[in-house]
């Protein structure tokens, strides 16, 4: 689907000498699958794009449109080759709100792609954002399931600030987007933060609420007063999202002390 516009890491296209990098292996798999890469003029860089998708889900299933730019040359994590790198030991601390890699200074693209070589360690945020963003596309784009894979890496050491919520926003809506709704039964986990939409796709699937999850949610569906809600429940507790969404009989197999 890249085709075209990827490029090898070769010595030959890449001007990161003066940085020490080993040009054909620095990057290791997976990360090294999801990365973009060119070695164009910079000239041909472009301010970032954006994708807009909207998703309606009604009674009548799940509908999408999806306005979409495919011009890479847009895309804020695409690593430009013959842009300058600075080798340097200090990291960059300050945030870099909606970073691109082509608006980096010469020591904080050294910084991000010595951080690619292990995208587990602790960095700077905006940098596993800048990651990130690559990964987004591929999730629409490319290969859903491995890059939602990644991204759950991600979450497992970068799980800080605002990024979970953007990474669950992406996973659902390109769960939505994608029609991979196996994926919610399979990392059903990922989801701190239940949404509209979350519920809704559970409904779809007549998944269950586990307690803890109903409990979560139970001011958003008019019960105010917690005081009834039971400090143990057992672990068989389970309710229907159906009877959730629909206001309908409340079947409970709770019990509880």
């Amino acid at each position: 689907m890249f085709k075209g516009f990827l490029s090898k890491w070769t010595k030959n296209a890449l001007q990161l000498k003066e940085a020490n990098l080993a040009y054909s292996s620095f990057i290791p798999e997976p990360t090294r699958s999801f990365i973009f890469i060119t070695d164009a003029d910079v000239s041909n860089i472009e301010v970032a794009g954006s994708m807009r998708i909207v998703i309606s889900i009604g009674s009548d299933g799940v509908t999408t449109n999806f306005d979409h730019h495919t011009n890479l040359n847009a895309e804020p994590s695409m690593i430009w080759t013959k842009l300058n790198v600075v080798k340097n030991n200090k990291l960059e601390e300050s945030p870099m709100y909606y970073p691109a890699y082509s608006t980096l200074s010469p020591e904080q693209r050294y910084q991000y792609l010595m951080w690619l070589r292990d995208v587990t360690q602790p960095t700077n945020l905006s940098y596993v954002f800048l990651y990130y963003y690559g990964l987004e596309r591929h999730l629409l784009l490319g290969d859903f399931y491995k890059s939602a894979d990644e991204i759950i890496r991600l979450l497992n050491f970068h799980d800080k600030g605002s990024f979970r919520s953007y990474a669950e926003t992406a996973l659902m809506t390109a769960m939505i987007y994608r029609k991979k709704f196996d994926f919610l039964h399979e990392k059903d986990f990922v989801f701190q933060n239940i949404s509209n939409e979350w519920l809704m796709i559970r409904k779809k699937l007549q998944a269950s609420l586990t307690p803890e999850q109903l409990m979560s949610i139970s001011s958003r569906v008019g019960f105010r007063n917690r005081n009834y809600i039971p400090k143990k429940i057992t672990p068989h507790a389970c309710i229907g999202v159906n009877s959730v969404m629909l206001g309908g009989n409340v079947r409970q197999t709770t019990t509880h002390n």
